[in-house]
C-alpha cells in the first residue's frame, strides 16, 4: 500500500494557494506544546524538535496498532498572538518584539491516534529522545470552524503584507475576524529552502459581519 500524502489526499486543508479562500474545517488531532519568546530561540528550537520527537516514535513505533497505516508525517503548525506587554493598543504599526509572541505548536495526527496512543509514544520519546520538553507535549482535538486562508511565498517577516491581502478579501465577502489570533501552517523546511522560497499557510479564524 502507498504511504498516505495528506498533501494529495488533504488538499482542502493544506492546499491553499496564493489567493484567498474562505474553509470550513472538522475537529482534527494533534501534538501540541505551547510556549512564549522569540521563534529564533534555543527554546522554541527545543518545542518543536519535542514534537517532532513523539511525532515520529508514534509512527515509527506503533505500527501493529489497529487500523494503522504509513502516512508522511505532518507539518509544523502553530497558533500565534502577543503578550499583554506586546500588545501595544496605542501604536498598532510599532515593530513586533518576538520576545513577546506567544504560540501552540502542533503536528497533526491521523485518526488512529488517541490519547492513550499518545501518551505511550511520549513516555518512550522522552526516555529515548532526552529531550525534556516533551512531558509538556499534549494531546489535543481542535475545531477551527470556519476559517480565511491564504498561501504566503517568501520570509516569515514580509506576511503582513500577505495578511493584508487576506483582510481586503474579508472586506470584500462580508467576513471579519473573530480575534488577533493566527495560524501558520509551515509547509517548508527553513533549514533547506531559501527564505524568499517559503511557502507558509496564514489563516484566521472569520464570521460573518
Amino acid at each position: 500500500m502507498d504511504k498516505y500524502d495528506w498533501k494529495k489526499h488533504e488538499k482542502a486543508i493544506y492546499g491553499a494557494t496564493t489567493a484567498p479562500q474562505i474553509i470550513s474545517l472538522p475537529i482534527q488531532k494533534f501534538i501540541c506544546i505551547a510556549g512564549a519568546g522569540n521563534p529564533n530561540s534555543l527554546q522554541f528550537r527545543t518545542d518543536v524538535e519535542s514534537l517532532y520527537g513523539v511525532a515520529y516514535t508514534i509512527k515509527m513505533k506503533f505500527k501493529d496498532t489497529p487500523n494503522y497505516f504509513d502516512y508522511a508525517v505532518y507539518p509544523l503548525e502553530g497558533f500565534w498572538s502577543l503578550t499583554d506587554k506586546g500588545i501595544d493598543t496605542q501604536n498598532v504599526a510599532a515593530k513586533l518584539d518576538k520576545n513577546e509572541l506567544k504560540y501552540n505548536l502542533m503536528i497533526k495526527q491521523p485518526n488512529f491516534v488517541d490519547k492513550n496512543l499518545f501518551d505511550k509514544a511520549k513516555g518512550i520519546a522522552l526516555t529515548a529522545k532526552k529531550n525534556p520538553q516533551i512531558k509538556n507535549a499534549r494531546f489535543c482535538q481542535i475545531e477551527e470552524n470556519t476559517v480565511a486562508q491564504v498561501l504566503h511565498i517568501g520570509s516569515y517577516d514580509n506576511e503582513p503584507e500577505t495578511f493584508e491581502k487576506l483582510e481586503k478579501h474579508l472586506n470584500n465577502t462580508g467576513y471579519k475576524r473573530t480575534n488577533r489570533i493566527h495560524k501558520e501552517i509551515y509547509l517548508s523546511d527553513a533549514r533547506r529552502v531559501a527564505s524568499n522560497e517559503l511557502k507558509t499557510i496564514l489563516r484566521v479564524g472569520i464570521s460573518k459581519k
